[in-house]
């Protein structure tokens, strides 16, 4: 294939992904609902014949679910990688890399915000950490309510 042609089915190829990226958002909710309708289940009859199954098929769900996500985002790292190396040489734009996302069950919003606050308590002293400390704070609660909140649901 010429450049030009290689190039077009790169972008195609990585639309594509970013398609499958939100279709698998998508499912991951009907997912989160299925699993805690599985919770509830489990939680009511703890001794049902049919508890085996529905722990066995719930930690299925998730493990298939993450291992989709995984195989996505290295497949669209890949296109992504292809494309900036075939764009380099030309005046193009060269595309982003992605930032690596986290498909969580577990919370509705940015995986990674906890670890963003944890990381941001440096060494020092001064004004500078006091002011961290009187936002980071105040987001740990928020993030503590909203985790007991979905987990109340």
């Amino acid at each position: 294939l010429d450049l030009l042609s290689r190039r077009k089915k790169l972008e195609e190829l990585l639309e594509h992904c970013l398609t499958l990226r939100d279709l698998v958002k998508v499912e991951r909710y009907e997912v989160r609902k299925m699993l805690g309708e599985a919770k509830k289940f489990l939680e009511l009859f703890p001794s049902d014949f049919h508890s085996v199954e529905v722990e066995k098929y719930s930690l299925l769900a998730k493990t298939k679910l993450q291992n989709i996500w995984t195989m996505l985002t290295k497949s669209e790292q890949t296109v992504r990688n292809e494309l900036n190396g075939l764009l380099d040489g030309q005046i193009s734009t060269i595309i982003e890399p992605s930032k690596p996302e986290q498909l969580c069950l577990d919370r509705y919003s940015d995986s990674a915000i906890e670890d963003k606050l944890m990381g941001s308590g440096g060494v020092g002293g001064g004004k500078d950490d006091e002011l961290k400390k009187k936002i980071v704070e105040p987001m740990k609660e928020l993030l503590k309510s909203e985790a007991d909140y979905i987990e109340d649901m």
